[in-house]
């Protein structure tokens, strides 16, 4: 039977009337970590009266032009105002509006009726008629362009080359929301300067046939229609909405558990493809032990133009070519799948507090060498890390991106994050440390998190609330 839905992907020719661009603006050098409200955090209180809506959900119907090199179409957001006061304006974030502006919105309609927005460095600002009240349900429809560049002096996890699209963060979300107010994340060229809350995606994709895609969600249909292929994908909640395509894609799978996982490569080797399968078994089985139980039933691991390294999002993680031909391949896929409970399932602000997720994530690096390999494995990897850290000057591990010079970000955010963690972990001691993980997860999933949230449950898990305050003086915030 032929899937066929409408594609409500007309782009309006016209643009927004009454949109002033405002000139980019720079982060500042220190800016504060916001403590997130119980307000942003809780649940909607029992009403019947009131709809279901208990986290942001996204309804997007979306085209992938790979002539024009373009992704557009119209997206719909419902959220609620969780907070206690009345909602003035609405933030949307265009991470893509970096350098110049890859992301265009034709026109924005707030509960129907169209509104008048403004573009501010890789901001939206919306100013809605009258105040949007606490607990107020809100539909948001935005019809937008995202240009797909060829990928040459950035990251590579949104762009084009080699035959190979990366498309992430492509659409506009919505901003992320403390008690002080809207959590904007400035455009920085070091790390990843995100924060974005948990969310439910629904998507449907228009693509040329030959395009063979890879998604960060359950597939819930994927057929082909004349030139077109059409899949339709879902992922609930999910901090991110990522996937590739490739005409030259080729799939190797793997079942772990219920888990199926996925490696995509189009211009590696098949017996890397294969090895990374075998490594993410591995990395999904010791981190549900230690942490807690993965999320979803789908993993996706694909080649994508990055510069090096890899990237993580929800569900999925994009890899260099040179990942795929055989470089540094089993730290690089423990480290992405580690972010799948360190960034997805507990999220945190990436530009403010960087080493909160970066730190644990290297630390259970560490973690999978000790359960898989044994006691020396793990001393050799902290023996590494040392070693880096002897590479860079010191810098104070809270602070945000713009605090650290390029080297230093790369080394004391991941390096000295994780020996942090391994000087927490001798002073609590391996059970209450891994109870900490385990209730760090249960508490914050699918919230966000800050490093005072962690420092408190430390210090309450531990039973000495000095002892943690004096080491997280000395490691954290000197």
């Amino acid at each position: 039977m032929k899937h066929r839905f409408i594609w409500l992907v007309i782009i309006l020719s016209v643009t927004a009337s009454g949109c002033a661009m405002l000139s980019p603006a720079r982060p500042s050098p220190t800016p504060p970590a916001p403590q997130i409200s119980d307000a942003v955090q809780q649940q909607e209180p029992a009403d019947d009266t009131k709809p279901e809506l208990n986290r942001p959900r996204y309804e997007m119907s979306l085209v992938l032009d790979t002539e024009k090199n373009t992704i557009s179409g119209q997206e719909t957001i419902f959220f609620k105002n969780t907070g206690d006061e009345p909602l003035n304006d609405i933030y949307l974030q265009l991470y893509q509006n970096t350098d110049e502006r890859l992301t265009e919105i034709q026109k924005i309609m707030l509960d129907e009726a169209e509104v008048k927005f403004e573009y501010s460095a890789n901001t939206v600002v919306i100013q809605p008629p009258k105040p949007i009240y606490p607990w107020k349900k809100v539909k948001l429809d935005i019809f937008f362009t995202s240009n797909i560049p060829v990928v040459t002096d950035k990251l590579g996890d949104y762009g084009y080359k080699n035959g190979v699209y990366a498309l992430s963060r492509f659409y506009p979300s919505l901003a992320a929301r403390s008690d002080s107010g809207w959590i904007i994340s400035p455009y920085y060229y070091t790390g990843d300067p995100y924060i974005s809350d948990a969310a439910d995606y629904d998507v449907k994709l228009s693509m040329p046939a030959k395009q063979k895609a890879v998604f960060g969600g359950h597939v819930e249909y994927d057929t082909v229609e004349g030139d077109r292929r059409l899949v339709h994908v879902t992922a609930s909640p999910a901090r991110t909405f990522c996937f590739a395509a490739s005409a030259n894609y080729k799939t190797v799978s793997k079942k772990v558990g219920d888990i199926t996982v996925t490696a995509a490569y189009a211009n590696g080797s098949p017996a890397v493809a294969q090895s990374m399968l075998d490594y993410a078994e591995h990395a999904l089985s010791i981190f549900q032990k230690r942490f807690g139980i993965y999320p979803y039933d789908y993993m996706v691991l694909a080649e994508a133009p990055l510069r090096s390294g890899g990237m993580e999002y929800s569900g999925i993680a994009l890899y260099a070519p040179a990942v795929f031909r055989g470089r540094d391949v089993e730290r690089e896929v423990v480290h992405e799948i580690a972010h799948q409970w360190w960034f997805n399932m507990v999220g945190n602000d990436e530009f403010r507090e960087p080493w909160l997720d970066e730190g644990l994530t290297r630390y259970s690096e560490v973690i999978y060498y000790e359960s898989r390999y044994g006691a020396q494995r793990k001393q050799q990897a902290l023996n590494k890390i040392s070693q880096r850290l002897k590479t860079t000057s010191d810098g104070v591990l809270y602070s945000p991106i713009s605090g650290f010079s390029k080297s230093q970000y790369y080394i004391v955010v991941y390096d000295k994050g994780a020996l942090f963690h391994d000087a927490l972990r001798q002073q609590m001691g391996d059970d209450s440390y891994f109870k900490l993980l385990q209730e760090y997860l249960r508490r914050y999933k699918w919230k966000i998190a800050t490093t005072q949230d962690f420092q408190r449950l430390a210090a309450e898990i531990c039973g000495d609330t000095d002892a943690i305050d004096k080491l997280f003086e000395q490691w954290i915030y000197e």
